[in-house]
């Protein structure tokens, strides 16, 4: 009852914010006012509110850095990270067994991925590159994951993440958070202007190498941190799916990437909320909501455009 009612009054706030606001500001205040009241509800129903705050973690983060790749025309990267890091950890646990120190190691792996995935890029291709890394990671995965079910380890989470009422903040994806959350906003300009002219950012003092290091450093650390969480099935659609339905009705890069976010908290806490009532994968739910909202998203476009 108490969630119905939380839910009912985010949207409520969603229509108000929507019908008082500025036309461009509109879309994106209505999607937090509803991301905000799906998250309370979602922290009822689950009767924790760490669990609600794990899944708008991954969400929020997943989503920003899948905006700046899609700016930066680096959407290789964000389709491949879900890979290198369900690898990495796998390895990770074949080998030393999974402890708070294997974190390093996790990391390390997953980081040389995306470095050998950037490097690829510039001398084959984003689509040769994507073709090579996620075909590695793949087959490392494979094997390691074959190697952990054999001698007794679950990988379930691994695949579909937790169960609703098991998701909990680590420490890991809390400091990837906060340095994404941080890291967006102040150096956004910089990847903009990269990715409009390289030579011209690099003669405006603008460090390539260096954001193209933070860029696939974020990408590593929150990968391998939600992996076990979440799972690589929900990194997948929350580091695609939200910037694709902002490219569909944005209007602009920072109100694309405004409603990115907005987009995929709210998915991610309806897609838990329907999980838990209908005892399913968290991963499943969240995907289906996020595919419903990007197929909505290009009907809309459509009708508007056809409309104009």
């Amino acid at each position: 009852m108490a969630s119905g009612a939380l839910a009912a009054l985010a949207t409520g706030l969603a229509l108000a914010a929507a019908a008082i606001a500025p036309a461009r500001y509109r879309l994106s205040i209505a999607l937090s006012a509803a991301s905000a009241g799906l998250a309370l509800a979602s922290s009822v129903a689950l009767g924790s509110v760490s669990a609600c705050a794990a899944m708008i973690l991954a969400a929020a983060s997943f989503s920003l850095l899948g905006a700046l790749a899609a700016v930066r025309r680096m959407v290789f990267l964000a389709a491949a990270t879900p890979h290198t890091s369900v690898f990495s950890v796998a390895l990770a646990v074949a080998l030393a067994g999974f402890s708070t120190g294997s974190y390093v190691a996790m990391f390390a792996a997953s980081l040389a991925l995306a470095l050998g995935a950037l490097a690829l890029s510039r001398k084959l291709g984003t689509d040769v590159s994507t073709g090579v890394v996620v075909s590695l990671a793949a087959t490392g995965t494979t094997l390691s994951l074959y190697y952990l079910a054999t001698h007794g380890v679950s990988i379930s989470s691994l695949i579909v993440g937790e169960a609703p009422s098991q998701l909990s903040i680590s420490i890991p994806a809390a400091i990837a958070s906060a340095a994404i959350a941080i890291y967006t906003p102040l150096f956004l300009h910089s990847h903009l202007l990269t990715s409009m002219n390289e030579d011209v950012a690099k003669l405006a003092g603008v460090r390539v190498w260096l954001h193209d290091l933070a860029l696939a450093a974020m990408f590593a650390g929150i990968g391998i941190a939600t992996v076990t969480s979440v799972g690589f099935v929900a990194q997948h659609v929350l580091v695609l799916v939200p910037p694709a339905i902002a490219s569909s009705v944005g209007k602009g890069c920072r109100a694309g990437i405004e409603t990115s976010t907005a987009v995929a908290i709210a998915s991610a806490c309806s897609g838990t909320l329907i999980a838990r009532y209908l005892g399913i994968a968290p991963a499943g739910a969240v995907g289906a909501v996020l595919v419903a909202s990007y197929a909505l998203s290009e009907l809309g476009a459509r009708v508007a455009s056809h409309g104009g």
